[in-house]
């Protein structure tokens, strides 16, 4: 499994807000690294999220809601687990309005879409399609 490196997601805001990025705020370092490492975790020998939709849900989860960066929060958190789902082999359906994503990632941001209900929709979005060639 190919999972986000915190230079990953440095790279990622930049290219969202453009220049040097949003700058990170207080401890935004290590918000990001526990954003990674808790969509990699194993607590008690169980993984609390066993499916590659869930470990995107959890780390899209993680950014927008500990705001690591100055800006561009929901962006990077969506655009990081987006790009966590094609790095394992799953495409995104081009289906998806752009309304419909803000919505999503919006009530996200405002605790009126949980991370159980993000991790379903994710699924219902994406396809498995034919391995990509390294």
């Amino acid at each position: 499994m190919i999972y986000p490196e915190f230079e990953d997601v440095l790279y990622i805001n930049r290219e969202i807000v453009g220049g040097r990025g949003a700058g990170l705020c207080r401890d935004g370092q290590n918000r990001i690294k526990s954003a990674i490492v808790r969509m990699q975790g194993i607590y008690f020998d169980k993984d609390p999220f066993p499916s590659l939709f869930d470990k995107a849900a959890a780390v899209i989860h993680s950014l927008v809601t500990t705001h690591p960066f100055l800006d561009g929060n929901k962006r990077t958190g969506l655009i990081t687990g987006l790009q966590f789902l094609y790095d394992n082999g799953l495409s995104y359906e081009h289906d998806v309005s752009d309304d419909e994503l803000a919505d999503v990632i919006i009530g996200l941001a405002d605790s009126k879409i949980s991370q159980e209900k993000l991790s379903a929709w994710i699924k219902k979005k994406f396809e498995r399609y034919t391995e990509l060639n390294r």
